[in-house]
């Protein structure tokens, strides 16, 4: 009786124990794949990695390339002389198509999938031009691909709301861009622009970060520049605008088992160095410049650093990783929304 009782105790323990791996396996297997891209003056260079191994590598030669953002799979980037954007499938290194800059230029400002019509898009914004030289307000336009393949003037904020960044959050059929101390919205369906506030005041020390949580609501950021922490605030309700702060990361992690390859003056600079590059599962993915890419459980509280494969990038990446160097979630392209 004993003996029996004693064989059952082993099998259920070796039934937990493979549930909880295969909980774990599945958990990684979800995680985003995550792109990271290098701007040299001659090429781009772009990888996807799956946290543990480098999936692809793919490098595109042009005049002073920059990357300016992903959608589905797809990457949009930007060559000068003559100013033109290319969309690109990093998986398949295949280009898709080449679109030229609306008259006198301009910059991205958004790129995105309308789930209506069911195609890609461009938004551009650039200096008014009066006729006379260029003036405070701006323009903007929106490039519809793959079918009437042209740039309209469409309206929008008169004052440039800067810093629009280039690759805003897309949740609720809008992007998301943080600007100053509110955040701008252009809804996709209406082609309207819209401010919104911030859960808390920006003008306090600390450094936001704006992205997506599980792709279905906004997350913001913030680091303090003075303290450890990282407060992350979650949209709950976005009709009534309703933000939660979910949680409060201690960012103090142990210099020796997680060491800082470069020196710094202040604790400001050190924080200063954190770029968030996606929320999945609750699961946080951050890039901390000169110590590696990390992924931290929220509810968990465990953290774990991937081993980069030492490439080019790492050795000419310079200070300014937000242009030159940086990464970001990625995702292949799906089926219903692979137009091309």
């Amino acid at each position: 009786m004993a003996l029996q009782c004693y064989t059952k105790l082993i099998h259920l323990f070796k039934k937990i124990k493979s549930s909880t791996s295969s909980s774990r396996c599945g958990l990684h297997d979800e995680r985003p794949l995550i792109l990271r891209h290098f701007s040299h003056p001659s090429y781009l260079k772009i990888s996807i990695s799956d946290g543990n191994s480098i999936n692809k590598e793919c490098k595109i030669s042009g005049e002073l390339p920059s990357f300016v953002s992903c959608c589905n799979g797809l990457a949009l980037l930007t060559l000068s002389t003559p100013k033109r954007h290319i969309i690109f499938n990093p998986l398949k290194n295949e280009n898709i198509t080449t679109v030229y800059a609306p008259y006198r230029g301009g910059e991205i400002c958004g790129f995105f999938f309308h789930p209506h019509l069911k195609k890609y898009a461009i938004l551009s914004v650039q200096s008014e031009y009066n006729g006379y030289g260029y003036g405070y307000g701006y323009d903007y336009n929106l490039y519809s691909l793959f079918e009437s393949k042209n740039w309209r003037k469409i309206a929008g904020p008169y004052n440039f709301p800067w810093p629009l960044y280039r690759n805003p959050a897309i949740v609720n059929n809008a992007l998301h861009w943080l600007t100053n101390d509110t955040i701008t919205v252009f809804d996709i369906i209406t082609e309207e622009f819209s401010t919104r506030s911030l859960p808390i005041d920006k003008r306090e020390c600390r450094i936001p970060r704006l992205l997506v949580k599980d792709e279905d609501r906004l997350c913001l950021c913030y680091v303090n520049c003075e303290e450890p922490v990282m407060d992350i605030w979650i949209l709950e309700d976005y009709a009534e605008w309703s933000w939660v702060k979910k949680y409060s990361i201690n960012l103090d992690w142990d210099m020796s088992k997680y060491p800082v390859e470069e020196s710094f003056d202040t604790r400001w600079e050190l924080m200063a160095k954190i770029k968030v590059i996606s929320i999945h599962n609750n699961e946080l993915v951050l890039y901390w410049k000169h110590r590696g890419v990390f992924y931290y459980h929220l509810e968990l509280n465990t953290l774990e650093k991937i081993d980069l494969r030492v490439s080019l990038i790492d050795k000419l990446t310079c200070n300014d990783f937000n242009s030159l160097s940086d990464f970001e979630a990625y995702s292949a392209v799906k089926c219903d929304q692979c137009l091309v």
